[in-house]
């Protein structure tokens, strides 16, 4: 509140970040931007290149990917039981640990796998963020299975436009900003619905390979257009181009005033 009267703008990720800071009394003084990803870094790799990560890591069948944190608001759960429901198909699991391979969570995550009958199709990786581009190449499609918890809706998502990026089509739940970035209502489900996102991923798999280049090319156009760096940097110059102009006006408006109040 002290800040609110100082503040001439804020950003925000998201059309619900948008409307929240609206209702706060910033409306007017609000402009979403995307958070942008670099297009040198996620973009579409070699075929030799996607061989060598896939070699490394064991991946022979059809591959699908869940990158990010590995917390209970992310629903990975609910990927793996969706994906026990495909054990008539050959596919492979694999998982970014986030290095939280000793978190409660992720024993609780091995105990499901060893439940599911799941533990020769899932395949767990460590990355960084310079690296984890290889990975997303590495998958044919990605999975983002994440839920409202505890009142909080994603908020983002950065992985989806990342993913994309790479010329991968993204699966995503209907929680927070995920539908915005997809842009697509073709690979949106109801988050929290096991059957939904099992329907869906049954679907993605059911692709030939050249259905999933082109749907994720259209997804990489997507992605480099509106989410990339490059946009976010436009839309902070566009604005400060716009500010200043703004305020020089009104230092010329001020200005003007004072000379017409000024006796010769």
């Amino acid at each position: 509140r002290r800040a609110q009267k100082g503040l001439s703008r804020v950003f925000t990720l998201s059309q619900l970040g948008t409307q929240s800071l609206e209702k706060m009394g910033f409306a007017g003084r609000v402009t979403q931007i995307p958070l942008g990803f670099d297009p040198s870094l996620f973009c579409p790799q070699s075929s030799d290149q996607v061989a060598q990560t896939r070699q490394r890591l064991g991946l022979r069948e059809k591959t699908v990917g869940y990158f990010g944190r590995l917390s209970p608001e992310k629903g990975i759960e609910l990927l793996l039981e969706a994906m026990a429901c495909q054990k008539d198909m050959r596919w492979q699991l694999m998982i970014d640990d986030f290095k939280n391979n000793h978190s409660e969570y992720f024993l609780g995550l091995k105990q499901r796998i060893r439940e599911y009958g799941l533990s020769d199709r899932v395949v767990f990786f460590g990355a960084s963020h310079e690296t984890i581009a290889d990975y997303m190449n590495a998958c044919h499609f990605a999975v983002l299975p994440s839920r409202t918890w505890q009142g909080r809706p994603e908020q983002y998502g950065r992985v989806v436009p990342e993913a994309m990026a790479c010329g991968k089509v993204v699966l995503g739940s209907s929680s927070g900003a995920i539908p915005e970035l997809l842009g697509n209502p073709r690979f949106i489900f109801e988050e929290g619905n096991v059957h939904a996102l099992s329907t869906l991923i049954r679907r993605t798999l059911l692709l030939t390979e050249e259905e999933l280049y082109e749907l994720g090319e259209r997804g990489r156009k997507r992605a480099l257009e509106h989410l990339s760096l490059t946009t976010q940097a436009q839309c902070f110059w566009e604005l400060l181009q716009k500010d200043e102009l703004h305020w020089k006006a009104s230092r010329q408006k001020d200005a003007l005033g004072f000379l017409q109040e000024t006796p010769s």
